[in-house]
């Protein structure tokens, strides 16, 4: 029987289907060994991954913890320099600094070197010494300068840090072999542990940070040292700007002080040379010596003083008494000076030896009196003094004077400078002094030589000379010339010695001289016998032939009084001749190193023949005289007389005053009458006056 087809593919679907079956489940079992093996892998894997993360979750909290603790640190530092930035003062930041080093690593002092360059030594410039520590141990440390260079790096531990640029930490100094001045700074304080901390700011060392314990160890690790380096190189900076700020400080202060002083020195040089300008304008030596005085009275407590002079001529020392009381003690000074000199000899003491060695000297203590030379003995005694200054008052090495300072209640307290300010001020009174005393020569001599000027000259000429060195020259519309001669001068001259015929001329001149004064008339000048003088000149006026004519009356009196003095005792005789002549001339000064006051023009020459017209005994005067004076005088009418080189010239003898003018008989000695119309003459008035009923009037 035939089996059915689909039997045929149920037995081959289940055949195949059971095959299948046994394919797959073979694969499930491989896959799933797979699976365990991947799962196992992952296991192991995981448990990998998991000792990592543990390892690493074990390292990230040590970072963090390390981290935060760097922070920390970092927090800290960075506050520290925030602190230490703000300060602007080097103490203040070692006070700051000290602390953080006293909290952070218990240590409790340091050391500040700071390093001087040009010297090449370490200079201690603060520190935080214990309060136990003697001040003698601290001045020794503070003194001691380190050398820094080469040959030290090997001896001293300070050069050793320098040259390395590395720290130097000495737990225990018992077992450090030091020598020199770090040994000489252990032996003072009894250091007993030492951290040597560089310090360089730009490569460029500027000193040491010294960290160190006096009764103890320092416990100090190499983080903890390298934190402190840290710190050290932070801070340099700071450091350095707070220590140029303390020198900036210190040199500003300095400054300051030296304006204030300088201040003062002007102040005192100002004062002194207004003092000096006032002292230099005096001509008199007793208001230099009043000034001088008051002032050392006044800025040196000078409370007694003196001023011994040199006599160049007596080769002594003579006191200046000023007029002014300075120090209240007047009738004191003057009644021991009165008659106090001093001779300039060795037995003369310490006045001979200030003078001959031109040096200041300062006794501050006089121990014994008795011992002291004559002079010096006298003012110690006089004033119970314990101590004295002489300082020389010296000009061109010549010692002038001796100035004399003192006080009496107790020593001289001056310093050095003091003294010296007081030599140098004396220096300048010196020059004064001099100054004074070539003025009151060059005085004396000018008033002398104004005196022979004037002698020479009329005075407002002799001024005007001396002014502007010369004498313009003037022109007068009138003046009144005189002229005098002797009549047989010649043969009495003959028979007189050169000194009598000159002591008789000098007598009769001189009278003349005086007479002329008393007139307004001018002197011009002598020739032999002759004399020639003028009114009107230099000086203008109304009055001047009046006062020719009144000069001329009295000359003539004195001479006729002389002629019959020597008539009597039969003596020869000269008789005078006087003309007078009124016009205009021209004056001047002739003459550079000669002066002569002279006159020009024709009425020179008119007024010389009048008096060569004249004769003996009389007063010839010209018509232009006569009529200006005809109102005054009595004269008597000569007519027309020939003049040489002039002619026929009208020419009157003039008489004496009109009796209603005079006051003696002999019409010489004006009256008050004419007096007053004198008056009214100087200031131009025209004199109107009618001698008769007959006269009309002028």
């Amino acid at each position: 029987m035939e089996i059915p087809e689909f039997l045929s593919i149920f037995v081959f679907v289940t055949s195949a289907l059971g095959f299948g079956w046994f394919v797959v489940s073979r694969s499930i079992e491989t896959l799933i060994r797979k699976k365990d093996l991947e799962i196992e892998n992952l296991n192991q894997e995981l448990k990998q991954k998991e000792d990592q993360l543990q390892r690493s979750t074990k390292s990230a909290n040590d970072f963090s913890d390390k981290l935060y603790l760097s922070y920390a640190q970092l927090t800290n530092l960075d506050s520290l320099l925030r602190e230490v930035n703000s300060c602007k003062d080097l103490k203040e930041i070692m006070v700051i600094l000290a602390k953080y080093l006293q909290d952070k690593f218990k240590i409790p002092h340091y050391v500040l070197y700071t390093y001087n360059e040009e010297e090449g030594y370490l200079v201690c410039y603060d520190s935080n010494f214990p309060s136990g520590l003697s001040q003698n141990s601290i001045q020794e440390i503070r003194s001691r300068k380190i050398p820094i260079s080469n040959q030290y790096v090997t001896k001293y531990a300070h050069a050793y840090v320098w040259k390395r640029k590395r720290t130097f930490f000495i737990p225990d100094m018992n077992e450090y072999k030091s020598s020199g001045v770090e040994l000489l700074n252990q032996i003072s304080v009894n250091l007993r542990s030492l951290l040597i901390v560089p310090l360089y700011l730009r490569q460029r060392f500027i000193g040491t940070l010294d960290l160190l314990d006096y009764t103890g160890n320092l416990k100090l690790t190499d983080q903890e040292i390298n934190q402190i380096k840290i710190i050290a190189d932070y801070i340099a900076g700071s450091i350095e700007t707070a220590f140029l700020m303390d020198k900036l400080q210190i040199t500003n202060q300095r400054i300051q002080l030296e304006k204030e002083q300088i201040e003062r020195n002007r102040e005192k040089i100002e004062s002194n040379n207004k003092l000096l300008r006032k002292i230099n304008s005096f001509n008199e030596l007793d208001d230099i010596a009043g000034e001088v005085l008051l002032f050392l009275k006044t800025f040196h407590r000078v409370e007694l003083a003196f001023l011994l002079l040199y006599d160049d001529k007596e080769k002594i020392l003579k006191p200046l008494l000023t007029s002014k009381e300075i120090f209240n003690k007047g009738l004191l000074v003057n009644n021991f000076f009165r008659n106090f000199k001093v001779e300039l000899k060795p037995e003369s003491g310490s006045l001979y030896r200030t003078f001959k060695r031109q040096k200041p000297l300062f006794i501050k203590h006089f121990m014994d009196s008795s011992g002291l030379a004559s002079h010096d003995r006298k003012i110690v005694d006089a004033f119970n003094l314990s101590s004295i200054a002489q300082i020389p008052l010296v000009v061109r090495n010549q010692c002038i004077g001796i100035l004399c300072l003192t006080r009496l209640t107790k020593e001289m307290d001056w310093t050095r400078n003091e003294f010296i300010e007081i030599c140098s001020f004396s220096e300048q009174v010196a020059g004064a002094i001099h100054n004074a005393n070539l003025l009151k020569d060059l005085g004396n001599e000018k008033e002398k030589s104004a005196s022979m000027l004037r002698n020479i000259l009329p005075d407002e000429l002799a001024q005007e000379l001396m002014q502007t060195g010369s004498v313009i020259p003037m022109e007068y519309e009138s003046a009144t010339i005189l002229f005098t001669d002797f009549k047989n001068f010649t043969s009495s001259a003959e028979m007189l010695s050169p000194e009598d015929l000159i002591f008789q001329l000098d007598a009769v001149f001189s009278q003349f001289d005086d007479i002329a004064l008393r007139h307004s008339m001018e002197k011009l000048k002598t020739i032999g016998d002759s004399y020639m003088a003028a009114g009107g000149i230099p000086q203008g006026n109304f009055t001047h032939p009046v006062d020719a004519c009144l000069f001329a009356l009295e000359i003539r009196t004195f001479m006729n009084t002389i002629m019959m003095t020597k008539k009597l005792k039969g003596l020869p005789f000269w008789e005078i001749r006087i003309g007078i002549h009124t016009g205009s001339v021209v004056a001047g000064v002739v003459g550079k190193t000669k002066f002569a006051y002279d006159i020009w023009g024709d009425t020179v020459n008119t007024a010389s023949r009048m008096e060569s017209s004249s004769i003996a005994g009389e007063i010839n005067l010209s018509e232009s005289t006569y009529e200006k004076v005809r109102r005054f005088f009595d004269f008597e009418f000569r007519g027309k007389v020939e003049a040489k080189n002039k002619g026929e010239l009208g020419m009157y003898f003039l008489k004496r005053l009109k009796p209603e003018f005079s006051l003696d008989r002999d019409g010489i000695s004006p009256n008050d009458t004419f007096k007053t119309l004198y008056k009214n003459l100087q200031i131009g008035a025209k004199i109107i006056y009618k001698h008769n009923i007959s006269e009309p009037a002028s």
